[in-house]
C-alpha cells in the first residue's frame, strides 16, 4: 500500500471532487484515479460511487470504514516521523574553551534539561583552535573568545557576553596599590601566559609587541593551567593579563585595569555547513536561549 494513495484518498473524500482534490494536491486528476484504482483493486471492494455531471462523489460502507482507517494510518505515520526526527542519532559535538567552561558555561546548563545536557559531547581546547576545529568541521557548535565584534564565514554567530582583560599582580608587585595602569608600565616584566592555544596568550602576545615588548615575549613563561598561573602570580613569580571574571578571589594577587581596554567578547559559533536535523536544531535554539542569560 502507498501512503501518498491513502492521502489523495482522504482528500478526495474532504472535496467530494476530483477537480478540487487535484488543485489541493497539486497533481493531475488522473494520478489521484489512479491511486483510487489502486486501493479498491487492493481491498477488493468499490469505496466510491462517482456522481454524474456536477453531482459529488460519495462513499459506499466499505469507503466509510477505509476512510476511518486511513485518517489513523497517515495520523500515526506523521507522528512517527516526527518522533523519530526528534529522536537524537549522535551527541552534538560542543565546543568549550576552559576558562568559559568554568565561569560561564555551567550557568548555561543549568538552564537545560537533563536530556538536552546528555544530547551534547564537549570538547575542550582553547579559542584559537577551537575556531580551527569549527572550520574543519571536527566540532557542530562551540563558544569562542574573541578580541573583536567579528562575524565569520560560513559560521552562525550568536553574542553571549563582553568582559575586560585585566591585568594581575601579586600583592607585593610595585604597581599592586595603582587601580589603573598603561600596559607599558609593565615593561621589564616576566609574563605568566595560558598555551598558545588559548586567545590570553594571543592578546598578551600582541599587546607585547604593540608596546615594543620583544624581549618580554621571550621570557613568557606558559602552563595552560589557569590556576597554576593565578598561583603563579600571587607568589610574585610574574604578571598576567586575564579575563576578570575568571580572576575571582585568588589570595594574594590584585587586578589592575588598562587605560586603554581590552575586551573579551564571548560567542556561540554554529558550523552552518552541517545538516543539522529537527531535533539538533530545537537543541541549537534551547542552547542559544540558555546563553542569553548575560545578555
Amino acid at each position: 500500500m502507498i501512503l501518498s494513495d491513502l492521502q489523495y484518498f482522504i482528500t478526495l473524500c474532504e472535496t467530494h471532487n476530483f477537480t478540487k482534490a487535484s488543485e489541493k494536491l497539486f497533481v493531475s486528476q488522473p494520478s489521484i484515479s489512479m491511486s483510487i484504482h489502486r486501493l479498491e483493486e487492493e481491498m477488493g471492494q468499490q469505496l466510491l460511487i462517482r456522481g454524474r455531471g456536477q453531482k459529488p462523489l460519495y462513499l459506499t460502507p466499505a469507503g466509510e470504514k477505509m476512510l476511518d482507517y486511513a485518517k489513523i494510518i497517515i495520523h500515526d505515520v506523521e507522528r512517527m516521523r516526527e518522533e523519530v526526527s526528534n529522536t537524537p542519532s549522535r551527541k552534538l559535538k560542543l565546543g568549550v574553551p576552559p576558562i568559559i567552561g568554568a565561569y560561564f558555561f555551567p550557568e548555561i546548563m543549568k538552564q537545560l534539561s537533563t536530556e538536552e545536557i546528555n544530547a551534547f559531547s564537549t570538547v575542550e581546547t582553547g579559542s584559537i583552535e577551537m575556531h580551527q576545529l569549527l572550520k574543519d568541521g571536527e566540532v557542530d557548535m562551540a563558544f569562542i573568545g574573541s578580541a573583536t565584534e567579528e562575524k565569520p564565514a560560513n559560521l552562525e554567530s550568536y553574542f553571549i557576553a563582553r568582559d575586560e582583560f585585566v591585568v594581575c599582580v601579586s600583592e607585593l608587585h610595585p604597581l599592586a596599590k595603582k587601580k589603573t595602569i598603561a600596559f607599558s608600565e609593565l615593561k621589564g616584566s616576566r609574563f605568566i601566559s595560558l598555551g598558545k592555544g588559548f586567545l590570553q596568550s594571543d592578546i598578551l602576545e600582541k599587546t607585547c609587541h604593540a608596546n615594543g615588548m620583544e624581549e618580554e615575549i621571550n621570557n613568557f613563561y606558559y602552563t595552560d593551567e589557569l590556576q597554576t598561573a593565578k598561583s603563579l602570580i600571587s607568589s610574585d613569580i610574574g604578571v598576567g593579563l586575564m579575563i576578570r571574571s575568571s580572576v575571582g578571589t585568588q589570595r594574594n594577587m590584585v587586578t589592575l585595569r588598562l587605560k586603554d581596554p581590552l575586551y573579551f567578547y564571548i560567542y556561540l559559533w554554529v558550523n552552518d555547513l552541517y545538516p543539522f536535523t529537527g531535533y539538533e536544531k530545537q537543541l541549537k535554539k534551547k542552547l542559544v536561549e540558555a546563553s542569553s542569560i548575560f545578555i
